[in-house]
């Protein structure tokens, strides 16, 4: 099965780390985001990866370069990202594939998520997560606290891992401003067409300098919950 993964972004939210390097090349326990996503996809029978890449794009080819199953495509520096799928489509066939952002970690079962998939027979599917809340919950009526829920999630979002069908194509263009969250998850939801697949369990993302800490300690831990590999 084949994969994309979307990787084009500066992430300038992570200060100093992304100072000479793109987001996807910031390192969890010694190798990039990329390759630990990579290691991800193929643990759920993944055998080609298509990263989909822009801002400092040649660091990402020298970072996969010795890996034959990857390929490595400039969809441009500013390019939004559903445009940057629209610009690998052709290289994925008629089958349905992974997609995937650069820059979170779950232990899904994304095997599961691909079934689910198929028997819905509609166009995409979402991973659907309760990440960690960065503040304590409030219920309020009035000024008086009526209950306080300590960093707990009740809501459900995406979790940037995606099963889609080859037909997505007619939801994309080339446009270099065409947003996925904006643009075409809209109209997936509009037409009926985007399912969850709902997952209670582990995931991360790296947006911030203290998640990159978290996951690293979690790596050198020997306890990181998205290595389902062996090594």
């Amino acid at each position: 099965m084949n994969a994309v993964i979307v990787a084009g972004g500066r992430g300038s939210r992570l200060g100093a780390l992304t100072a000479d390097r793109p987001k996807p090349l910031v390192e969890v326990g010694g190798r990039p985001v990329l390759w630990h996503v990579i290691q991800v996809l193929r643990s759920h029978g993944v055998d080609r990866v298509i990263v989909a890449a822009g801002y400092r794009s040649e660091q990402v080819v020298d970072a996969c370069e010795h890996d034959a199953n990857v390929e490595v495509v400039n969809t441009g520096a500013n390019t939004g990202n559903a445009a940057r799928l629209a610009r690998v489509l052709d290289r994925l066939g008629d089958e349905r594939f992974y997609m995937a952002w650069s820059d979170g970690l779950t232990d899904a079962d994304l095997g599961a998520m691909r079934d689910r998939h198929a028997d819905h027979g509609r166009l995409a599917t979402v991973l659907a997560i309760h990440p960690p809340a960065r503040f304590g919950r409030l219920g309020l009526k009035g000024d008086l606290v009526t209950s306080f829920v300590e960093k707990q999630s009740i809501d459900w979002f995406s979790g940037g891992f995606f099963v889609l069908d080859a037909r997505i194509g007619r939801y994309l263009s080339s446009n270099s401003s065409l947003s996925w969250e904006r643009d075409v998850t809209p109209a997936l939801v509009r037409d009926g067409q985007l399912a969850a697949h709902r997952h209670d369990g582990f995931w991360a993302c790296m947006d911030l300098p203290h998640e990159v800490d978290a996951l690293n300690e979690l790596w050198q831990s020997g306890r990181a919950p998205w290595k389902r590999w062996d090594d």
